[in-house]
């Protein structure tokens, strides 16, 4: 939690506190810990579970900030980069371009909201 606050009071533009508050949870994905000591597999299925855990616990912590353009715009660029990063691990396990939309939509289904 101590990184995570200090990427919500670092000044820089929403659009790179969003993009740094994505890349903290997704450097989570990688951790042993959630693979060997919670077994979740490092699969597509269990690495995006651990992925939308901490988006969501960082969107939790961002709706406690008072509601303004700026909190908006990071909230924006965290999904956004989300949603982006998402279809490019779809793509890399090989399904076809015109499939990938579909895929999306399947996994946003799954997804917590």
């Amino acid at each position: 939690m101590q990184r995570l606050d200090t990427a919500l009071q670092n000044k820089s533009a929403p659009a790179s506190r969003g993009l740094q508050l994505f890349y903290l949870c997704k450097e989570q994905t990688e951790s042993p810990l959630w693979h060997s000591a919670a077994q979740i597999p490092s699969s597509f299925h269990g690495k995006h579970g651990i992925l939308m855990l901490h988006v969501w616990m960082v969107n939790k912590r961002l709706q406690q900030l008072p509601e303004n353009s700026f909190r908006n715009e990071v909230q924006e660029v965290l999904f956004d980069t989300l949603w982006a990063d998402t279809s490019a691990r779809i793509r890399a396990k090989g399904v076809a371009e015109i499939s990938v939309t579909a895929r999306l939509k399947d996994v946003q289904c799954w997804s917590p909201p």
